[in-house]
C-alpha cells in the first residue's frame, strides 16, 4: 500500500513548497519507515507465502531506488545555488555540488576511511546504515570526479615568454642558460631574441657568429629576428648562421631578402599552439626590424627591401585575427623605444574584444638600456645587452573560455644563478680564439719616440694620438676626440717594442667605447676641447675623465688654450665637420657643457635614438681598421700574388704580413687580414676587391688625395688604381665604384660619401 502510494505520488506533480517541505523530511524519516516495513516483510517470511496478486515485486528494490531519488532531491534543495550556467560546464558538475564537495567531502571521507576496515556485511545482514553509508560513499567518489572534471574545466591558461635581446659577448651565456632552466613554467615556456647577435664583436669579425649561435643553440633559444647589425656578416655567412641555428627567424617586414636553403628556417609569422582545459590557444608572433635608413648601407641584407614596421603590424594583425584565428599576436621589435611607444599607441583599440590594446605585449630589442614599462594598454619590455637581465613575461587567460588576456612582467639578473656547465664549455672554446688574438700585432710602432699613456687626463699622450687618430681613419670622419676616461692604462711602452698587440689595446681601453659620428661646428667642436681640458690649467693641475685626447689633424695651442686645426687645417668656426665622438658625451658623461648645450638645441639634426647603433665599439673599430691598413703597407697586387695566378691566395698574404712585420705571424691573425678584403668568402682576393680595401682605408685615401682638396676625383683614384692593380682593369673597377660611392654624381668622392659608403 505504501508504494502504491508512493507511485501515485510520483504521478502527481507537487507544489514547490510542497517539494521542498517533503524532501526536507524524506531523508531524516525515510530511514525509520524502511526499518519498520523489513521488519514486517521479514515477519511475513517466516508465517509462509500468503496469496499474492499479479507479479512478485521486489520491495526492497524499489524502496531504495526511491530513497536514492528523494535524496538526491533532498541534497540538491538544502544547498545553495553559486549561478553557474550549465552549459559552461555541461560536463561537469553543477557549482552547488562543487561547494558541498569542498566543505562535506574531507569530514565523510574520515568517515568512510574509519569505516573500510571491516568486512563488508552480507546482503541479508546489511541493515539500512550499510546502504545508507555505501551511498553515501559512492555519491562522495562521483562528486570528488566531477569536481576534480569541473576544475579542468576552468583552470586559467599560462605561457610564460623568456626574453633577451643585443647579445654581443659571451661572457653571460653560462648564467642565462641556468636562467631559463629555472624559469620554466610548467605550462608552456618560449625563449626568445628580439636581434642583434652575430655582430658586432671582436670574435664576431673572426668566425661571423658562428660561436654564438652554437651557445645560443645550447640556452635553448627557441625564436629570434633580424636587427641590423645582423647584416654586418657577409650575406653567405648571415645563410651559414641560419643554417646552423636550431631555433626558427621570424621576419615580417623584409620578406623578398634572399637566403637560399636559409629561408626554410625562416617564417613571416609563426604560430605556437597551446592547451589547457581542453581549450587551444593559438599565439602569433611576428619579426619587426626597424627601418631607419641611416643604419644601413648600401646593398645591407643584400639589397633586401625593409618595409615599414607599423604599416606591415597592422596588415598582418587584420590577417592573423581574422584569417589564422589566433587568439594573440606578439610583436618581436628591433627599433627604438620610442617607436614601440609609438605602435602601441597606435594599435589601441584594435585587437579582440576584452582586450585595451591589439599587442598587449611588445618584446623589444635594439636598445642597450633597459626598459619596463605599459603604454596604452601594452606592455612594452627590453632587457638591455649581453644577457645582463632576463625578462620573465607571463601572459595569462583566467579561464579556458576568456578572450582577455593578462600579462605581468619581470626581469631578474642572470648572474643570480650558477653557471650551466656544458654552456660554460662552450663560451670556454670560443674565447680561446680571443685568447689567441691577444699576441696578434695590430700596428709596428715607432722608433723616433715613445708610446705612452701616462698622465693623459692631464696632457696629450702619444698613444692617444696614436688611436684616436686610428679612430677617425677607421670612422671615416673629418676629426675624432675621445675621453681620456676611456683610456686605462697609464703606461709608458718600452723604447725598443716593435708590436701594439691587441692585448695592449685591451689594456688600454678595456671598455665598448662606442663611437659614433656626428656632423658639428668647428666652433662647438673648439669650445668642448677647450672646456675639457681647463682643469688641466688650474693650480695645481686637476686631472679630469673628460680630458679630449685628439687625432694628429688636430693642434691645440696651450698657450692660447685654443683649438687651432682640424683635419691639418686652420680651423673654421662656422664649417661642419663630420666629427667622431663617445657617443656617451651626448648623454651627459663628463658634463662636457658646450657640447651638451649644442646637443639640446639641436637634437633634430641627428637621430640620437639611433646614434649608438650608428657607430662601432672603438676597440672592433680599431681591429678592424689596421687589418684593412695592412694590405696597404704589404705593397701592390702584382708584388702580393708572386706567382702572377690573378688573385691573392692565403699563402700569399702569409708572405706579405710577414714581410711586413719581420717576423711571423699567426694564423689567426691572417685570416683576419683575409677576410678584411676577401668580400665573398671565397680564400681568394681579386684586384677588385683588393681596390675596394684600399678605398676603405685613410691612409690609402689620403695617397690617392694628390691635390689634397679633401676630395677624391675620378682621375686621382684612377691614377692610384693603375699603380696598384694595372691599368686595364684599373679603370673599370673605378667606374663600378664611383656608380657605388658618387651618390651625388659629381665625379668626385667626399668624405660624407666615404663615410656613408663605410
Amino acid at each position: 500500500q505504501e508504494q502504491k502510494k508512493q507511485k501515485e505520488e510520483k504521478k502527481t506533480p507537487r507544489k514547490p513548497e510542497e517539494t521542498e517541505h517533503t524532501t526536507e523530511q524524506t531523508a531524516d524519516d525515510l530511514l525509520k519507515m524502511f526499518e519498520a516495513q523489513r521488519q514486517e516483510a521479514f515477519a511475513e517470511e517466516e508465517s509462509g507465502p500468503g496469496e499474492q496478486e499479479g507479479p512478485v515485486v521486489d520491495e526492497h528494490a524499489e524502496l531504495m531506488k526511491q530513497f536514492e531519488k528523494e535524496r538526491e532531491e533532498a541534497f540538491l534543495a538544502r544547498v545553495p545555488s553559486f549561478g553557474v550556467d550549465p552549459a559552461v560546464i555541461e560536463q561537469g558538475m553543477s557549482a552547488s555540488e562543487n561547494q558541498h564537495v569542498k566543505e562535506g567531502s574531507a569530514g565523510a571521507e574520515v568517515k568512510a576511511e574509519g569505516e573500510r576496515g571491516a568486512e563488508p556485511p552480507n546482503e541479508e545482514e546489511m541493515t539500512m546504515q550499510d546502504y545508507v553509508r555505501q551511498a553515501e560513499e559512492e555519491e562522495l567518489r562521483r562528486q570528488e570526479e566531477e569536481h576534480q572534471q569541473w576544475q579542468h574545466l576552468h583552470e586559467p591558461m599560462l605561457v610564460r615568454i623568456l626574453s633577451v635581446n643585443d647579445v654581443y659577448e659571451l661572457d653571460n651565456l653560462p648564467h642565462l642558460a641556468t636562467a631559463v632552466k629555472a624559469k620554466q613554467h610548467g605550462a608552456r615556456t618560449i625563449f626568445v631574441l628580439p636581434g642583434d647577435f652575430l655582430a658586432p664583436s671582436l670574435l664576431s669579425s673572426l668566425d661571423n657568429g658562428m660561436g654564438m649561435v652554437e651557445c645560443l643553440n645550447a640556452c635553448g633559444v627557441e625564436l629570434v629576428c633580424f636587427g641590423n647589425h645582423e647584416t654586418d656578416v657577409p650575406h653567405p655567412e648571415l645563410i651559414s648562421r641560419i643554417l646552423q641555428s636550431s631555433f626558427r627567424w621570424v621576419n615580417s617586414n623584409m620578406t623578398d631578402i634572399q637566403l637560399g636553403k636559409g629561408a626554410d628556417r625562416t617564417s613571416e609569422f609563426e604560430i605556437i599552439e597551446v592547451e589547457s582545459g581542453g581549450k587551444r590557444r593559438r599565439i602569433a608572433f611576428l619579426g619587426l626590424l626597424t627601418e631607419d635608413k641611416a643604419l644601413y648601407r648600401p646593398g645591407a641584407f643584400n639589397n633586401a627591401s625593409i618595409e615599414p614596421v607599423e604599416e606591415v603590424a597592422e596588415r598582418l594583425l587584420k590577417r592573423l585575427y581574422e584569417e589564422e584565428e589566433v587568439d594573440l599576436v606578439v610583436p618581436l621589435t628591433h627599433q627604438v623605444v620610442g617607436k614601440d611607444r609609438e605602435l602601441a599607441r597606435k594599435m589601441e583599440g584594435k585587437g579582440l574584444p576584452d582586450n585595451q590594446n591589439a599587442f598587449p605585449l611588445v618584446v623589444g630589442g635594439h636598445d642597450h638600456e633597459p626598459y619596463v614599462e605599459e603604454v596604452a594598454g601594452s606592455h612594452i619590455v627590453k632587457v638591455g645587452s649581453d644577457a645582463k637581465l632576463l625578462a620573465v613575461c607571463d601572459i595569462l587567460w583566467p579561464n579556458p573560455h576568456s578572450r582577455h588576456v593578462q600579462v605581468r612582467t619581470e626581469t631578474v639578473p642572470t648572474t643570480d644563478f650558477d653557471p650551466d656547465p656544458e654552456v660554460s664549455k662552450l663560451v670556454a672554446a670560443n674565447q680561446k680564439i680571443l685568447q689567441d688574438m691577444d699576441l696578434a700585432p695590430l700596428f709596428r710602432c715607432h722608433s723616433d719616440f715613445v708610446l705612452s699613456s701616462k698622465g693623459n687626463r692631464l696632457a696629450q699622450t702619444t698613444l692617444g694620438t696614436q688611436l684616436v687618430t686610428g679612430l677617425r681613419d677607421a670612422l671615416g670622419s673629418d676629426c675624432c676626440v675621445l675621453n681620456a676616461g676611456n683610456m686605462r692604462g697609464n703606461k709608458d711602452y718600452e723604447q725598443d717594442k716593435k708590436f701594439f698587440t691587441y692585448n695592449d689595446l685591451k689594456t688600454e681601453i678595456p671598455f665598448d667605447a662606442e663611437m659614433v659620428v656626428i656632423p658639428i661646428p668647428g666652433k662647438v667642436i673648439a669650445e668642448s676641447v677647450r672646456y675639457s681640458r681647463q682643469q688641466s690649467f688650474e693650480d695645481p693641475p686637476k686631472s679630469f675623465g673628460g680630458f679630449m685626447q685628439i687625432d694628429d689633424g688636430m693642434k691645440f695651442d696651450d698657450e692660447q688654450r685654443e683649438l687651432t686645426h682640424i683635419a691639418g687645417e686652420p680651423i673654421d668656426h662656422d664649417k661642419i665637420y663630420l666629427t667622431g665622438i663617445l657617443f656617451m658625451a651626448f648623454t651627459g658623461v663628463d658634463s662636457i657643457e658646450p657640447l651638451l648645450a649644442w646637443a639640446k638645441e639641436n637634437a633634430h639634426l641627428f637621430p640620437m635614438d639611433s646614434a649608438p647603433e650608428m657607430g662601432k665599439p672603438a676597440k672592433l673599430a680599431l681591429v678592424d681598421y689596421y687589418s684593412k691598413a695592412i694590405w696597404y703597407q704589404m705593397g701592390k697586387f702584382d708584388e702580393i700574388d708572386v706567382d702572377q695566378k690573378g688573385f691573392i691566395s692565403r699563402e700569399d698574404v702569409v708572405r706579405g704580413a710577414s714581410k711586413h712585420f719581420q717576423t711571423e705571424i699567426s694564423s689567426l691573425c691572417i685570416e683576419n687580414i683575409m677576410r678584411a678584403a676577401d668580400r665573398d668568402n671565397d680564400g681568394k682576393v681579386s684586384r677588385e676587391e683588393f681596390l675596394r680595401v684600399h678605398m676603405s682605408n685613410a691612409w690609402a685615401r689620403r695617397d690617392m688625395d694628390v691635390n689634397k682638396d679633401g676630395l677624391l676625383q675620378k682621375e686621382e683614384v684612377s691614377q692610384f688604381a693603375e699603380t696598384m692593380i694595372g691599368a686595364d682593369e684599373g679603370h673599370k673597377i673605378v667606374e663600378k665604384l664611383f656608380e657605388e660611392v658618387d651618390i651625388e654624381k659629381k665625379e668626385a668622392i667626399s668624405q660624407s660619401n666615404i663615410q656613408m659608403w663605410l
